[in-house]
């Protein structure tokens, strides 16, 4: 998930050797990003994944959870 922010990475079937060799060897081979880029994605995945907003998305889950038990 995270690495789908940047549009980095690919997914693959679970257990598909395959894909996955084939997914690694894509990866490796693909041109680096721009420092920019680099940055620009660490600060979304940080905003995204931080404990804060982690936190905050637990928060709303429980109280819609409690909402529908009322």
């Amino acid at each position: 998930e995270a690495l789908a922010i940047g549009g980095y990475g690919q997914l693959v079937l679970p257990g598909s050797l395959d894909e996955l060799a084939a997914a690694l060897v894509e990866q490796a081979s693909a041109t680096k990003a721009t420092e920019a880029k680099r940055l620009a994605v660490h600060r979304r995945v940080a905003q995204r994944f931080s404990l804060r907003q982690s936190a905050e998305n637990h928060r709303l889950l429980y109280a819609k959870l409690l909402c529908r038990e009322s």
